[in-house]
């Protein structure tokens, strides 16, 4: 009775020694897997939204299988506020594979305008956090991550609107133009129209105007708003102080309403 119970310990034994030793060997090996993130891309896409593509290079040297290869990106702004946030999924990397990964992210510009509507206006950074998790030999769970920064360009960064400049018609003011100007400093093209409404001092809506604007990435772009005014309702004391409301619209987002001062 002794000598199968001492003959099933010692196989037992013999199983956990080989079982440790796997793991460790698997173990060992991970240090050889190389993971490489490569050079990442903003591109404007043919619905308007802008994809940022991430090149991953995985080298599986070793004599394993990664399994349930999970690639996850998350893109922060630079006040850790979650932006967007994407997944990869690959079924296998075969051991001795070098394979080549593009994760790609959909950045929705109209998304970022509601969560963040300072993107528009301001350049600032992205944090992008990008994790990959697999099945290392079958029983290893593992994780790598990395994480870098990526300039974020704004659509209408140095947004302004110029002094009105009147046109009358004996004592009554006709016509208001006030030129708008931005900088492009995005990573796509600006085609749309802008819809603008001018206020007098007292907050009373005197007129709207839209304007087509088109604005090449990096680059400055002026346009002149001009605003058709009823000699009943413009008086020029009312028109001393006040304000333009602005509203973007392009295939890509809509963005506003701006309120910006004049006077």
């Amino acid at each position: 009775m002794n000598v199968p119970i001492r003959m099933l310990g010692i196989i037992t034994l013999i199983f956990w020694i080989i079982l440790i030793a796997f793991i460790a060997s698997a173990a060992y090996a991970i240090k050889d897997i190389n993971f490489n993130v490569g050079k990442p891309e903003f591109a404007p896409t043919p619905s308007g939204d802008i994809k940022f593509s991430l090149p991953l290079y995985i080298d599986n040297t070793v004599y394993y299988d990664l399994k349930g290869f999970n690639i996850t990106t998350v893109v922060f702004s630079e006040n850790d506020h979650e932006l967007v946030k994407d997944s990869t999924f690959v079924p296998v990397i075969s051991k001795g594979q070098n394979a080549t990964i593009v994760h790609n992210v959909t950045l929705h510009a109209g998304q970022l305008a509601e969560r963040n509507p300072q993107l528009m206006l301001n350049d600032t950074e992205f944090n992008i956090v990008v994790a990959a998790g697999f099945d290392f030999a079958e029983l290893m769970p593992t994780q790598l991550s990395t994480n870098f920064t990526y300039p974020w360009g704004a659509p209408f960064h140095n947004l302004a609107l110029g002094l009105p400049r009147y046109s009358t018609t004996g004592p009554s003011i006709t016509q208001a133009a006030l030129t708008l100007s931005f900088d492009n400093h995005a990573a796509f093209d600006i085609v749309g129209a802008v819809s603008a409404k001018i206020y007098d001092s007292d907050g009373k809506a005197l007129a709207e105007s839209q304007t087509p604007i088109a604005a090449p990435m990096q680059t400055h772009f002026t346009v002149e708003i001009v605003f058709p005014l009823s000699a009943d309702s413009a008086p020029e004391s009312s028109l001393a102080e006040g304000h333009v409301e602005l509203f973007f619209s392009t295939p890509a987002f809509e963005y506003g309403p701006v309120v910006i001062p004049y006077g």
